[in-house]
């Protein structure tokens, strides 16, 4: 757990599972029988931050993996739908392709061309106007 691994008070594990939890700093306060100002300074550093941190990340990493099978699933409903004219949502599969076909290449575009940009820019070719 975060508190033994980072060395948190008692309360402070309160008001940790309580961010993690989605609640309001206030309500993480009062949940930790703590001040708000107590929650911010905690929050700005020290164990307190650190864990609150790794922990954050963590739960970045367990929602992307669900969204990563999610989506899977989901590719494998539009190309069943996409496979049969007589399906339902034949038209819609078909609409939602070509958009995101077209937010793809808009991506990639938009992508060489920064990748350009920075280029130039650490090249030291860029002669912008000064201020």
């Amino acid at each position: 757990m975060a508190q033994d691994k980072f060395a948190i008070k008692p309360k402070q594990a309160k008001a940790l599972a309580a961010l993690l939890s989605g609640d309001s700093v206030g309500t993480a306060a009062r949940t930790a029988g703590v001040s708000v100002r107590t929650v911010y300074r905690w929050m700005s550093g020290g164990a307190f931050r650190a864990a609150l941190l790794e922990q954050d990340s963590h739960r970045v990493q367990v929602c992307s993996a669900r969204f990563t099978g999610l989506f899977d699933l989901a590719l494998g409903s539009l190309q069943a739908d996409l496979l049969n004219p007589m399906s339902r949502g034949h038209r819609d599969a078909r609409r939602l392709v070509v958009a995101y076909w077209r937010a793809v290449n808009e991506y990639v575009a938009l992508s060489a061309r920064l990748d350009e940009l920075e280029g130039i820019v650490k090249s030291g070719k860029y002669k912008g106007k000064s201020r």
